[in-house]
């Protein structure tokens, strides 16, 4: 007698939680415990509907529970021993996982130890344990209020923590001078990024790639050598403008690193420096929320005098370098013509 096989999916959400290590912010990642149970029957589609059901849900409780565990365990939740498909019995398989752990902190893109498939337990164990996730309501994992709650207890102790640091005349002072100095870094990582030297010479030779093809398209196609000789130029062309955008991408994502770090410390220092406004802020990414306190804006007069001390900085930084529109080549703040190509500049 052939026999038929019955499958069984089931799906619960969880609501996990965990202090982001970079810039210590509450997060809270909307999860989902996952299990799929298959059973094979000759006679009794109920009956192996009913086993193939009280095993998806006893997988998912498998699944929740060693979420439960990684903060006491330290362990991590990117190696998982239930994913592929595994025969309990004659008949009789299932697998099991949690979808959604990997997402990075919305704020500052860390991804924590336990989120990355190759680390060691040694790493693992270093960390502090609150940078360990947890199910936030073993009773409900699915109650989004609870989840918000504990969010906004950790957010209420650290405002604590500032108003405690804001009683210090001479605290206060101290991070306000740290913050103008912050915002002045960030504005000019922002006027590094704009003038990134790889991406004025992908301008030049972006203009002498067009040229050479105006210049091929206005070639007889019976001439194929020259068209030839072109299409070699704008090939060549084309590979040089590759590297450099390699070359850009990595200096602006390097810059971006740079600037997001000092965005997390703004964050601290303009709070103790000019309070917070007791209403928290919420960034979301894909599925995980990171729970800000909200500091007061900094006062307008202070920003003035900081902008105009970045304009003299800016105006006291030297002459962008210049480049050979031809062929892309440095040229000296002196040179008439490219040093590399001869032509005049």
């Amino acid at each position: 007698m052939s026999s038929s096989r019955i499958f069984v999916t089931k799906r619960q959400p969880v609501f996990m939680g965990y202090i982001c290590s970079c810039c210590h912010n509450p997060i809270v990642s909307v999860i989902t415990a996952e299990a799929e149970a298959q059973k094979t029957y000759t006679v009794s589609r109920g009956k192996a509907q009913r086993i193939a059901t009280e095993t998806a849900d006893e997988a998912l409780g498998v699944e929740i529970r060693r979420l439960q565990r990684a903060q006491r365990n330290k362990s991590s939740l990117a190696i998982n021993p239930n994913q592929d498909t595994k025969m309990l019995e004659i008949g009789l398989f299932c697998k099991s996982e949690i979808c959604g752990t990997s997402t990075s902190c919305p704020l500052c893109r860390q991804r924590e130890l336990w989120q990355l498939p190759s680390v060691s337990i040694d790493q693992l164990g270093q960390l502090d344990a609150s940078h360990f996730p947890i199910v936030i309501n073993s009773d409900n994992f699915s109650d989004p209020d609870t989840a918000g709650r504990w969010a906004l207890d950790i957010l209420a102790k650290y405002e604590s923590d500032i108003e405690k640091l804001r009683q210090d005349p001479e605290t206060v002072q101290k991070k306000t001078a740290e913050t103008l100095q912050i915002l002045s870094a960030i504005a000019g990582l922002k006027r590094q990024k704009e003038s990134i030297p790889e991406q004025m010479q992908i301008h030049v030779l972006t203009q002498e790639k067009a040229e050479l093809e105006k210049e091929k398209s206005e070639l007889p196609f019976t001439n194929l050598k020259a068209r030839r000789a072109v299409s070699d130029k704008i090939r060549i062309l084309s590979l040089r403008m590759d590297d450099l955008q390699k070359t850009a991408e990595q200096k602006q994502g390097e810059i971006d690193r740079k600037i997001a770090q000092e965005q997390i410390r703004l964050q601290a220092t303009q709070a103790i420096a000019f309070g917070f406004t007791g209403q928290p802020s919420c960034l979301q990414s894909l599925n995980s929320y990171c729970y800000m306190v909200t500091p007061n804006p900094i006062p307008s007069t202070l920003l003035q005098q900081l902008q105009e001390n970045d304009g003299q900085q800016a105006e006291e930084t030297p002459a962008q370098q210049r480049y050979c529109r031809k062929c892309g080549f440095k040229l000296r703040p002196e040179s008439q013509f490219c040093s590399n190509c001869g032509s005049a500049v």
